[in-house]
């Protein structure tokens, strides 16, 4: 805002001086005078200083370019607008992104011909960015700012600020018009609230973005939906619980409306075929419905994926410490890039990648350089690069690491698993925590996967984010140290990449020859007849269908026999029930043969075998609906 007082020219330097030492976010100030107003023999001149990591520095403004005869925005902006402005951000001649504020300004003996210069002030847009991580959104959202024309001024991504992106080209580039329009109307000055799709993730996102009225800019709130809503067990039982009384009604009214309009052999069929086919229908629906459940793992862990988490946590353990009179820890910031992530086995993973760590003179002095993955199997840790500048020390090594990790598969071929890599400082028996240093990637909220490559993909699996978390562990050794730090709830840092089981490999794989092998034992029914011509023409008899059902037993023995070797399950896999059904299937298929050609029983003769054939389907479905609601919703 505008203020008034007089400074003499002589004391320029002093104020502008102070201005800058008390406020430590102020990058630049100055003062830069009109033609001949400071002297009328001198043209241009200006004071002006900046501050360079704390260092001030003196500059020339009028040295570097004549702002009156060029296009200086920071001069001509204010002095036409005839107030203070806000600039739009830009880099300065030392390439810092900067914001500036410049308003015009009068001396005592002003005339009518107007202001006699401009003051600027420039802050760094780093500023902006700890504020803006100050701001707790939790593990769906971040934060960014447009320029008042829509362009990026901040944003996790430092790609879309460098390369000038804007808000609206964005929106074209993903083909999405509701995000164009919610742009639209908040460089047109509105608040607006509503969904559009995540530059960033690619996501659905809910987008506030809110003008803030002293410099035009726009700030951008975006929550990635899916994460920010997952739909809950309770919420999967309630749609189970629905979905099966819509079966039932379903089967209620078919049976209402069939009996008055079908005959008793036609209708038999009709509820046959509906009932099975609405068992197939819930058991779908019910997979579907455990695969998108949000399935959290490793309760035990505190997930740090932001700055915000991270300082509450440290804050926690510090005060701990200072409680119990311990000694302070010592902070390692460390961080990792997962280049690929491979399965040797169903419980061996193969990672590679990089992991860094920074070191500051003065704070770190007398610690090793170097960390380790206690979990590996076997490890290639080598360090590829060593960067000093100043006080500190840049560390990066490359990692070849197996881990054998127990999954869970029991809900196979649904389900979420984690993949983790713990990490300790290789000074383990000091009193050293390792931080992730999360100002090293673009964006840090989990399902924009930062740490690991974005191309990387995982066969069968889908990634579904990444995120640091801390484990408080206790320990109950000292490993022969005697005063070592980590004995109780001692912080280790663990980088977790959850994942996905993918549906359709399971389903084609095992699923597809379990149906066939069961339509065939299904066709094998339907031949079995008592009517001499149909036996000639159809050549049935019950040697055939018991050697018949043998070659499917082996078929389908061979295929479970696979499926718990790659999983090397050591209690029953969901998927098993589908092999229980379907041998129970051919056994009671090879007996009704036998029944059926060695016994004159009504029930098995009945309609020549009607009875087996109307609830084969009915039987093997229902049969695998209550295995699957025993799983998944009594479990």
């Amino acid at each position: 805002p505008p203020t008034t007082g007089t400074v003499e020219h002589d004391r320029l330097p002093e104020v502008l001086t102070r201005a800058i030492t008390m406020d430590p976010d102020l990058y630049r100030v100055g003062v830069a005078f009109s033609p001949f107003t400071y002297d009328p023999n001198l043209r241009l001149h200006s004071v002006a200083f900046r501050s360079n990591d704390g260092v001030i520095e003196p500059l020339s403004l009028d040295a570097t370019v004549d702002y009156v005869s060029t296009n200086v925005d920071w001069y001509h902006e204010p002095l036409r607008a005839g107030h203070g402005v806000w600039l739009d951000p830009g880099f300065d001649e030392h390439g810092v992104h900067i914001a500036t504020y410049a308003t015009p300004f009068g001396t005592a003996d002003t005339t009518a011909d107007g202001a006699h210069g401009v003051v600027i002030v420039s802050y760094s847009l780093a500023r902006l960015e700890r504020l803006l991580y100050t701001i707790d959104l939790g593990e769906a959202g971040y934060s960014y700012v447009l320029s008042t024309d829509g362009h990026y001024l901040y944003h996790p991504n430092q790609e879309l600020v460098d390369a000038g992106a804007a808000i609206l080209d964005t929106a074209r580039e993903l083909g999405d018009p509701a995000l164009e329009a919610l742009g639209r109307e908040a460089i047109a000055g509105a608040r607006v609230f509503g969904e559009g799709i995540d530059p960033t993730t690619g996501s659905p996102a809910w987008i506030l973005m809110e003008p803030v009225s002293a410099t035009g800019w726009i700030l951008v709130v975006t929550l990635i939906r899916d994460q920010l809503v997952p739909m809950s067990k309770d919420a999967r039982s309630t749609l189970i619980e629905l979905g099966m009384s819509l079966l039932v009604v379903a089967m209620g009214l078919a049976v209402v409306i069939a009996g008055r309009f079908a005959r008793t052999r036609t209708l038999a069929w009709v509820l046959s075929s509906l009932f099975a086919l609405l068992c197939l229908i819930m058991l779908s629906v019910i997979l579907l419905l455990v695969d998108r459940t949000a399935h959290a793992v490793h309760w035990d862990r505190t997930r740090v994926p932001n700055h915000a988490a991270v300082r509450d946590f440290l804050r926690q353990y510090d005060r701990r410490a200072l409680s119990l009179r311990d000694e302070l820890p010592v902070y390692v910031p460390t961080g990792i890039y997962v280049k690929s992530v491979t399965f040797k086995s169903a419980n061996e993973v193969l990672l590679t990648g990089y992991v860094w760590q920074k070191y500051q003179r003065g704070v770190h002095d007398g610690l090793s350089r170097g960390f380790i993955m206690p979990e590996a199997e076997a490890s290639e840790i080598i360090e590829h690069q060593v960067d000093r500048h100043g006080d500190t020390e840049h560390h990066v090594w490359e990692f070849k690491v197996t881990l054998n990790q127990a999954f869970d598969y029991s809900r196979y071929p649904v389900g979420r698993e984690n993949v983790w890599i713990q990490l300790w400082h290789r000074d383990f028996m000091q009193n050293v925590v390792l931080v992730p240093d999360l100002d090293a990637y673009k964006l840090t909220i989990p399902s924009a996967r930062p740490g690991i490559e974005q191309s990387l993909s995982l066969p069968g699996w889908d990634i579904e984010s990444t995120y640091f978390s801390y484990r408080k562990h206790t320990y109950d050794t000292d490993f022969g140290l005697g005063d070592y730090a980590g004995l109780t709830s001692f912080p280790e840092l663990y980088f977790n990449i959850p994942i996905r089981k993918q549906i359709l490999g399971p389903v084609i794989s095992h699923l597809l020859p379990i149906g066939v092998v069961m339509m065939l034992l299904f066709t094998i029914l339907m031949l079995s007849t008592r009517q001499k011509s149909r036996v000639e023409l159809l050549g049935f008899n019950t040697m055939n269908v018991v050697t018949a059902c043998a070659g499917f037993f082996l078929v389908v023995v061979f295929s479970h026999i696979d499926l718990r070797e790659t999983l090397s399950a050591k209690g029953i896999v969901y998927l098993e029930y589908f092999y229980f059904v379907t041998y129970v299937a051919i056994l009671l298929v090879a007996v009704n043969a036998l029944l059926f050609s060695g016994t004159q029983s009504r029930i098995i003769h009945h309609r020549d075998n009607l009875l087996p054939k109307l609830m084969f389907w009915p039987a093997t479905m229902g049969m695998l609906l209550f295995l699957t609601l025993l799983t998944f919703y009594f479990g």
